[in-house]
């Protein structure tokens, strides 16, 4: 069920924070759920980041300890509007200050939006085409753009169009993701993909058959739960991609560091 999948990926979230770092508020906020972790210098990954569900609206918000004052006056005034340039703007400009840094100079600023399939009756499976062949990292056809990724020394199975024997689109495994849970026996892992086309291949279709003919086998796979996609905030194109391959949207996320 998709509820029972937001619940998942919420608890997972909501576990790794409580393991790097301290929750230290958990309140509601114009009728929003909202958790604030500090996280220590040894742990975080970003300066400031937060994330919103797209299930309930919760917000979980990571922090280093020094920004704590900065995300209850954040929160309070922005829960209404996360996403928005403005507010980014609005984030940029005051930890820069804070710290001295003058934004987007080289520093990791992401805005990114989460999808996720656990089910293989909800994948588009007449989306896929007969161009598509599964490969591994043995491959013996040219693969014709550099960021298309396929690292040939990680096993894993990859998903790609071939056209005049050349790869031309390719969805990979980017993580694997071990899971310590057990259900009815077996482990639980979840595998993150992502896709890549050259860009005179694009828009006929190809990203989307190959995504849905990895998850094909990914799902087929016994130990394995859940498969994630992660796509830039402002590339509806790579959006518009899970969505088609029949991956719900979990959350939506923007880090800072500075």
């Amino acid at each position: 069920m998709v509820s029972a999948m937001y619940e998942k990926f919420k608890a997972k979230d909501y576990e790794y924070y409580c393991f790097s770092g301290q929750q230290t508020e958990d309140m509601y906020v114009s009728g929003t759920n909202v958790k604030i972790f500090e996280i220590s210098t040894n742990f975080r990954r970003y300066t400031f980041s937060y994330s919103q569900y797209n299930d309930d609206k919760s917000v979980v918000i990571e922090t280093m300890p020094e920004c704590k004052n900065f995300a209850l006056d954040f929160i309070n005034h922005y829960i209404g509007d996360l996403f928005s340039e403005k507010t980014f703007d609005h984030v940029y400009s005051c930890l820069s200050a804070k710290f001295g840094s003058k934004p987007n100079e080289g520093k990791r600023n992401y805005y990114s939006v989460l999808y996720a399939i656990n089910d293989m009756r909800r994948l588009s499976l007449s989306k896929k085409q007969n161009t598509t062949i599964q490969f591994d990292q043995n491959i013996e056809y040219d693969i014709i753009e550099d960021y298309v990724y396929v690292d040939r020394q990680r096993p894993g199975v990859y998903c790609g169009t071939l056209v005049d024997d050349k790869i031309v689109s390719v969805a990979c495994w980017n993580d694997y993701r071990k899971s310590f849970e057990i259900i009815n026996g077996k482990k639980k892992d979840m595998i993150e993909i992502g896709v890549g086309t050259h860009e005179d291949y694009r828009k006929k279709g190809y990203a989307v058959a190959n995504i849905v003919a990895l998850a094909e086998h990914i799902l087929s796979v016994p130990h394995i739960e859940y498969i994630t996609y992660c796509a830039a905030g402002d590339n509806l194109n790579s959006q518009k991609t899970a969505e088609s391959a029949g991956f719900s949207k979990i959350s939506s996320e923007k880090y800072f560091d500075l």
